[in-house]
């Protein structure tokens, strides 16, 4: 597609965009806690959907890369 890329470059960016994705899920969660003590059953959707997320990405973690990223996703999804 027009550029010289490499595979390491194809896991370097992939480690950064988890590492960013992962950081984002670790600050959404901890304002939705403290909305969770005002606002309860509206945030449990959002909760729901966060822990089927961790869920899923720990089955794919699982499947394609190596056990640190299952094991932290499953703590993830077990303490949402």
């Amino acid at each position: 597609m027009g550029a010289n890329r490499s595979y390491a470059d194809f896991y370097f960016g992939f480690g950064i965009g988890i590492t960013i994705f992962m950081t984002v899920l670790a600050i959404l969660t901890w304002h939705l806690s403290n909305l969770a003590k005002e606002r309860r059953p509206g945030i449990r959707p959002m909760i729901v959907v966060l822990m089927v997320g961790s869920a899923a990405f720990a089955i794919d973690s699982y499947f394609y890369f190596f056990a640190a990223p299952v094991i932290t996703e499953f703590l993830i999804a077990t303490y949402l």
